[in-house]
């Protein structure tokens, strides 16, 4: 009976650090990262070409918010980047990814 119940905590155990590593691995460094808005009916051939053009990997897509979230390379210059971007006319805003600080 005890050797089940160790055996139960180790395997517990085991599977909650693999779980933890795994979320750790998922989530990826802002600092290399931008996002995009779009205009509500841009045609995803154009966003595909703006990709290609800025060599800019999606990330995350916002439906709702007709916004994709980049990651770009580490070699750009993002202030640089940004502003290439944003004089596309398919781009409503370009910004870099970043915490919001909260409103008082």
């Amino acid at each position: 009976m005890k050797t089940h119940i160790i055996k139960a905590l180790t395997l517990l155990v085991i599977l909650s650090f693999s779980a933890i590593s795994l979320k750790a691995k998922e989530k990826k460094p802002l600092e290399n990262q931008i996002i995009v808005g779009y205009a509500k009916n841009t045609d995803p051939k154009q966003i595909k070409s703006l990709e290609d053009k800025f060599k800019i990997k999606v990330i995350k897509k916002f439906k709702r918010i007709y916004a994709i979230c980049y990651e770009i390379p580490v070699t750009q210059n993002i202030p640089e980047l940004i502003n290439l971007i944003q004089q596309e006319k398919i781009v409503k805003y370009a910004e870099k990814n970043g915490k919001i600080a909260k409103k008082s």
